[in-house]
């Protein structure tokens, strides 16, 4: 069984020496455990934070609101998360806000900004990312946890300390549920991060082909410079690749896909561009870049490359690879290549097949 366990109220002022030593406990019993805490960051001092990131490689913070109050509006609540990458350090890019106040405009935006947005089945959002954990009750179950279409796993929410005060009869605060939890969840669970259920994969340069399951994202003004006649494209996200730092969180991004982006921005951003890539890619995280080899007649096909900027070839991306610290780069080739990084692609431009060179960088 693969399951979720979310818990909310994560910080400083909530976990007190019971609340670790339970939860403790738990990790001893279950030595594969991980724990998505749903975090209140106006309860928690920095260094605890800190603390938290360099000792806990299996618990990973999220965002639940700043000051977790009722009067807190959504407003207050995302706007010192972007771009903000004071906390980013800290939390993955997921927001669960206090008292279930979201509705489809939240989750729009929050989508927008690349989050993934946790709430209880009693909302029924629609976008990208959206882990939805319970029916809204908080009460355990005869199963203990509940299953999730929407991601295809089970998943267990709760609290980091006891309910008891709220509810008498089922509480479901981790340390009111250890029995509970024991004699349900096998020793064989695998258990998984939000964020690797709902990964963060990004299409930079999507021009008018979208990549199912990316957040697919151009410049809106290049594109209206170089499109004037044309509408943008209702899948298309608005970033400028020259423009930092990107909105998005340290080490929280699974793939990022560059396909015949970078000829079009000059070269003197690289070194940045490359950086940038380098910082939001989760460890792990693959960078894979499409584009002309520069040997190749430039730019064959002028209608798709007129606006092009830079002349490229696979050492030239090696070169900035490695200057930003990935680790492993592997020019890809053979027949292979195209459907690992995207049929979708090579299905809309079979002649893209000629002259190009696909590449990409690991993060370690």
């Amino acid at each position: 069984m693969k399951l979720i366990i979310d818990l909310d109220d994560f910080s400083e002022e909530h976990m007190g020496d019971k609340e670790w030593k339970d939860l403790l406990f738990l990790k001893s019993k279950y030595p594969d455990l991980k724990v998505n805490m749903f975090t209140i960051p106006a309860r928690c001092s920095w260094n605890w934070l800190q603390h938290i990131k360099d000792n806990y490689d299996w618990i990973e913070m999220y965002y639940h609101g700043i000051t977790h109050s009722r009067e807190e509006s959504f407003t207050e609540e995302i706007d010192p998360l972007f771009p903000g990458v004071i906390l980013d350090q800290f939390f993955q890019r997921g927001f669960k806000a206090p008292w279930w106040k979201m509705n489809q405009d939240h989750a729009d935006i929050l989508n927008n900004l690349g989050f993934i947005t946790a709430t209880n089945r009693k909302n029924t959002l629609i976008g990208d990312r959206i882990y939805q954990y319970d029916k809204g009750s908080e009460l355990l179950s005869d199963r203990f946890y509940s299953y999730f279409p929407g991601i295809g796993q089970y998943s267990w929410h709760g609290h980091v300390q006891s309910q008891k005060y709220c509810n008498q009869s089922t509480p479901n605060g981790i340390g009111d549920v250890l029995d509970l939890f024991q004699k349900h969840i096998p020793k064989t669970t695998m258990f998984d991060f939000v964020s690797d259920v709902l990964p963060l994969k990004l299409n930079l340069g999507c021009s008018v082909y979208p990549m199912p399951g990316f957040l697919n994202y151009d410049n809106w003004q290049i594109w209206q410079d170089h499109y004037p006649e044309h509408k943008i494209p209702p899948h298309m996200k608005n970033i400028d690749l020259c423009k930092f730092p990107y909105p998005f969180a340290n080490n929280s991004v699974h793939i990022s896909l560059l396909s015949h982006t970078l000829n079009q921005i000059k070269e003197k951003y690289y070194i940045k561009i490359f950086a940038e890539l380098y910082r939001i890619a989760r460890h792990g995280g693959v960078v894979r870049i499409i584009d002309c080899n520069n040997d190749y007649p430039p730019y064959k096909y002028p209608n798709l490359h007129k606006h092009a900027q830079t002349s490229l070839s696979i050492q030239k991306i090696i070169k900035y690879f490695e200057k930003a610290g990935f680790k492993k780069t592997k020019p890809l080739l053979d027949s292979q290549s195209y459907s690992r990084f995207t049929d979708h692609l090579i299905d809309n431009h079979p002649h893209l097949k000629d002259g190009q060179f696909f590449i990409e960088g690991v993060k370690k």
